[in-house]
């Protein structure tokens, strides 16, 4: 992408940034927000370059430093968030034919890994260390996963 793309792109990229970090100001549901489908469509938008995995990555981090607290999940939490954008940019164009099924693979995948390696450390943080403690965690945060999932498809047809 030339120079001249990246600046005609740069008020999109701007409101994307505020669209992050709006919804996870406003009151909602836990996990429900436009970071998961920033990364995912930024990804689709600008392909796998270093500008793109910065968009959800500092609508999070400022909101983070301002307004939440920098807390042990940033170390599980950052990295699924900059896996949205490499999914966005691995699975096929912006607009084709197969545009909506993608959005629901791409939103499943973000989510599952989400789900699979932050509750990983909760388990490790908050629970027993045996099976039990490690069946109850993952179980206990399926209301999460459906939240983050459902917020990615929202998000992404939002945007």
């Amino acid at each position: 992408m030339k120079k001249k793309q990246i600046y005609t792109l740069f008020p999109i990229l701007l409101i994307l940034l505020s669209i992050g970090m709006i919804s996870r100001f406003i009151p909602h549901y836990p996990n429900f927000t436009a970071i998961p489908a920033i990364g995912i469509f930024s990804g689709m938008l600008l392909g796998r370059r270093f500008m793109t995995y910065l968009i959800p990555l500092f609508a999070m981090l400022i909101m983070d430093i301002l307004f939440f607290g920098l807390t042990s999940h940033v170390y599980t939490v950052y990295p699924c968030i900059l896996f949205s954008v490499y999914i966005g940019s691995t699975h096929g164009e912006l607009f084709n034919s197969s545009f909506h099924r993608s959005n629901f693979i791409k939103s499943f995948q973000t989510a599952l890994l989400f789900y699979l390696v932050t509750n990983l450390q909760s388990w490790y943080i908050g629970y027993p260390h045996n099976i039990e403690g490690f069946l109850t965690c993952y179980y206990l945060a399926l209301p999460f996963f459906a939240s983050y999932y459902l917020g990615s498809i929202f998000y992404l047809y939002v945007i």
